[in-house]
This record gives structure tokens, sequence and C-alpha cells, in this order.
């Protein structure tokens, strides 16, 4: 019998079953990716929002006192020169006195998060209903420590049939600097 006949196409054969492996195995990896980068960029823009929040405390009431507009205009003002998107960096207002501290923290959130398209970025990274399905509900401040706490769905980029899918929360915690701090 003549070997050559008989291992005529097994290369081909051999290709049709490695080749849709190795290119599953690369949407997983990629898949992966997308994930692990979707939250480190949500923790990313957390953090940053909450430094800027922290800042507001003492911007409004040491620097301006109670003209609360003009140091906002400045620090906006600044913003708008270097061109790091549209949105306001920083507050003219003393939301931290408030009870609801929800709109401010969420704004400040996606501000840092994109300031043009946060949205088609949230849902670019499987974050389930993109901006709507973030919740920052249990935010808030106690004895001047402030706590942001946001919780969404994530999903896997190739979600098959809705099976992969993730609750996730992160908080992060950070000291309201205060005109207080600065005198003692």
């Amino acid at each position: 019998m003549n070997k050559e006949g008989t291992e005529r196409g097994s290369m081909t054969l051999e290709a049709c079953m490695v080749v849709p492996m190795f290119i599953a195995l690369m949407l997983l990896v990629n898949g992966l990716f997308i994930f692990f980068i979707g939250q480190q960029v949500i923790a990313n823009a957390l953090v940053q929002s909450a430094k800027s929040l922290s800042f507001d405390p003492y911007a409004i009431e040491r620097i301006q006192g109670e003209d609360t507009s003009f140091i906002a205009e400045l620090i906006q003002g600044a913003y708008d020169l270097l061109d790091v998107g549209g949105g306001d960096y920083v507050s003219s207002t003393k939301w931290y006195e408030e009870d609801d501290i929800v709109d401010e923290v969420k704004d400040r959130f996606l501000l840092y998060l994109s300031p043009t398209n946060a949205d088609n970025m949230l849902k670019t990274f499987g974050i389930k209903n993109g901006v709507a399905g973030l919740d920052f509900s249990e935010s808030s401040i106690e004895d001047g420590i402030l706590t942001i706490k946001v919780s969404y769905v994530q999903e896997f980029i190739f979600n098959a049939m809705d099976l992969a899918s993730f609750d996730d929360s992160m908080q992060v915690q950070i000291k309201l600097f205060q005109n207080k701090d600065i005198e003692s």
C-alpha cells in the first residue's frame, strides 16, 4: 500500500480542527482583556472623582469664602484652557452638606470616565445598560469621610445565552479636605 495516498489531506483535516480552537482561544483572551480593562477604567475614574470631590469643601469654604462662583470659574477656566473636555470638574455649590449627594458623585464620575462619551465606553466594556446601569445610591458622607460606591452588572463580551454576567461593585473612601484641617 502506498503511504502517500493515506496521508493525503491530513494537514487540511488537522488545520480544520486546530484553527477554530485557536480562534476561540484568542476570542476568549480578548474578551478577558476587555473585561478587566473595563474594571480598571471604572476603578481609575472612581478614584479620580473621589480625589476631585474631596477638594470641593476646601475650595468653596477657604478659598472662596461665601462667594462660591469665583474659584469654580477659575478652575473650570484652567480646565477649558487645557482642553480636557466639557463639564464641571469643580462644584460651586455645597453639595457635601446635602442629604443626597448621588447626582454630584455620578456627574463627577462620568466626567472623569469620559467627558464626551461615557455611555458608549461603558457599553464597550460590557457594562449592562451603560450609564443607566451604574448605581451610586450607597454613596454617602459620614464624619467627614466621603464614601463612593458604584454597583453595576458587567457582561463578558462574548456572552452566549446570558451566562456570563457578573454583579460587581467598587468602593472608595476619602477624607474631605476642609477648612478646619488647615487651621488646626
